[in-house]
């Protein structure tokens, strides 16, 4: 992990996301980008008698400034905080709407995360609530970790991976090992069973036999549940099992398949108590 792009909008949700992501900078010692999108509204302009009218970014100086000046100091914050590290911590302002921009600019950085909060106002307002954090988490293509408002940091000791077992790739888990041998965290694979499959069991033997052999990290579980809800057993195995980092996967659709299916990740990421990554697959 080299780049971690960290969007903010000064909130107390994104002062506790900054936690988990200056953490993992340290940690991994990966470049961190302080980030906030400024979002103004089009104004109208003057158009021919008949015609359409045309809108132009409402675009404050001042707020712009003020922002500069606040990234600014939040990174002179943590320069303070680590004055040994070798970090190196980065700050940068952008126009336009978060579910475009933030995507944008982690893929201008060549960022392996994103990480950000549930919360706040402005840019990112309700960001886990309304449809933007879904467009964002569709739209970016480097793993995403959101940040509860109500979680706090510790290290990691049990990571959960939610997976149907034909979603895994080693590609896609490559981040989610590395995390792992950072914070040397146990990784509990976790598949979720509907009931009335009965030849579901054998099936997940084989899958995660074929984890075995190709992951490469040794400290791992794995278990099975049979039940109707998934996000109902998820939740209940993350409390059982005092996990610290749920996983899951993120499919990219196009338009009809997401007004037809919903993301199960992004509807465990309105109600997640603790911090979740998404990642993306095909």
């Amino acid at each position: 992990m080299e780049t971690i792009l960290f969007p903010t909008d000064f909130s107390a949700c994104a002062a506790n996301a900054l936690v988990f992501a200056d953490e993992l900078a340290q940690r991994s010692q990966a470049r961190l980008i302080l980030f906030h999108n400024s979002h103004f509204p089009e104004m109208p302009t003057e158009s021919p008698y008949g015609g359409l009218l045309t809108g132009t970014p409402a675009v404050n100086l001042t707020h712009t400034e003020d922002t500069k000046a606040k990234l600014k100091k939040a990174k002179q914050a943590l320069q303070r905080k680590h004055p040994q590290s070798g970090v190196l911590y980065e700050s940068m302002v952008k126009e336009g709407s978060p579910e475009e921009t933030i995507p944008q600019v982690a893929r201008d950085e060549q960022a392996d995360l994103i990480v950000m909060g549930t919360e706040g106002a402005h840019g990112l307002e309700r960001l886990l609530v309304g449809s933007r954090a879904a467009e964002v988490l569709e739209k970016s293509s480097c793993p995403v970790l959101i940040i509860p408002p109500k979680a706090r940091y510790r290290p990691l000791k049990k990571i959960v991976v939610a997976t149907n077992l034909e979603e895994y790739t080693l590609a896609g888990m490559e981040l989610v090992v590395q995390l792992a041998r950072l914070f040397e965290a146990e990784l509990c694979f976790f598949h979720f069973m509907k009931k009335e499959l009965v030849s579901a069991g054998e099936a997940a033997r084989e899958g995660f036999q074929h984890i075995q052999q190709v992951l490469p990290y040794e400290k791992v579980s794995y278990y099975t549940h049979n039940g109707e809800e998934l996000d109902e057993a998820i939740e209940e195995f993350v409390q059982g099992h005092r996990a610290d980092l749920l996983v899951m996967v993120n499919h990219r659709r196009d338009f009809w398949q997401r007004l037809v299916n919903k993301s199960q990740t992004k509807q465990m990421a309105y109600h997640t108590r603790i911090p979740l990554l998404a990642l993306h697959i095909a």
